[in-house]
């Protein structure tokens, strides 16, 4: 990963995608990527609605709040932040009735 992103024009989220996608790698989770985060946000029960109306660089959980949740899905990270990316799409206001 390092020396990937050593690389000129390749961040940390490029490399992160590639080794997911690419080199299918089964355990990388990429707490930089904004619909992970949205996803998490929702899975930890916090109000995304509400945190989008901010504005500015903001973020919805902190980095070791994510890393901490996704570590009990290891070694299958990468399917959990495939969820992740799903969740917000989800409509689950039916299950509080």
């Amino acid at each position: 990963m390092e020396k990937l992103v050593a690389v000129r024009g390749l961040g940390r989220w490029s490399v992160e995608m590639f080794t997911c996608f690419a080199l299918k790698r089964m355990n990388v989770f990429s707490t930089g990527d904004l619909g992970v985060q949205r996803g998490m946000a929702l899975y930890a029960g916090k109000n995304v609605a509400k945190l989008k109306g901010k504005g500015g660089k903001w973020k919805y959980m902190t980095e070791q709040e994510m890393l901490d949740v996704a570590e009990q899905f290891s070694p299958y990270r990468s399917l959990f932040m495939w969820y992740m990316w799903r969740v917000e799409d989800v409509d689950i206001s039916f299950l509080q009735n």
